[in-house]
């Protein structure tokens, strides 16, 4: 019964796609000009337009066991980060 808590290690990853999105600045301008229409119900609102519409980076994970995955990461993310650092 061990096996199925064995954890995959990961051998290769590869930048699948790359999303254009927003950038800091759009951000930022969003959130000010949610501010200024709505308060903080129109900074939520502003910061989530910001999430759903930012740049993304697809990976292509590839495992010690021979399967592999997709992972949709937000640039800038620490998991974003994790993959970059691992990226051949």
């Amino acid at each position: 019964m061990c096996w199925l808590f064995k954890r995959k290690k990961i051998v290769s990853v590869e930048i699948y796609e790359e999303i254009d999105g927003l950038d800091e600045d759009d951000k930022f301008v969003n959130l000010a000009v949610g501010d200024m229409m709505d308060g903080f119900d129109g900074m939520v609102m502003a910061d989530l337009y910001n999430s759903d519409n930012s740049a993304k980076t697809i990976f292509l994970v590839v495992y010690d066991d021979g399967t592999s995955e997709l992972i949709e990461t937000e640039n800038g993310s620490s998991h974003y980060y994790r993959y970059m650092r691992m990226v051949k």
